[in-house]
């Protein structure tokens, strides 16, 4: 599935991943000139995400946050007055670097963007597909 801002500049893309586990997923994100993309995430926390997302899309109230591995966050909130929701996304991308004394470097990738209301009931059908429970 494919959530696209409402100026095209921006999108979050979710994918079933690699692993034969069907919560495991694949997330590409390109946030004005910047992209990242990170595979083999599982979300925590679900149910209660997808129970918050059908309250804001009924309401056009509250947030709904997911959270997964590799400290995975993906959230929905309502944005100004026309029934817009705001995306947040963050990915990160730990690599295992031994001549460094820390042996980890990590890439984070943290955006956010407006997606249009008139959408909203769409992606979050797709939405619940993508995480198994439709």
């Amino acid at each position: 599935m494919r959530i696209e801002s409402v100026d095209r500049r921006s999108f979050l893309a979710i994918s079933r991943g690699t692993f034969e586990d069907p919560l495991d997923l694949d997330i590409s994100v390109r946030a004005q000139s910047f992209s990242g993309e990170t595979s083999n995430i599982f979300p925590m926390g679900a149910p209660q995400f997808l129970a918050d997302l059908e309250q804001l899309e009924k309401t056009r109230r509250g947030t709904a946050s997911l959270e997964g591995t590799e400290d995975f966050l993906l959230t929905f909130q309502p944005y100004g007055s026309t029934g817009s929701i705001w995306v947040t996304v963050v990915i990160t991308a730990f690599r295992y670097t031994p001549m460094l004394a820390a042996e980890v470097s990590t890439d984070r990738l943290s955006c956010g963007f407006e997606i249009a209301g008139e959408y909203f009931g769409q992606m979050c059908v797709e939405l619940r597909q993508v995480l198994g429970n439709e």
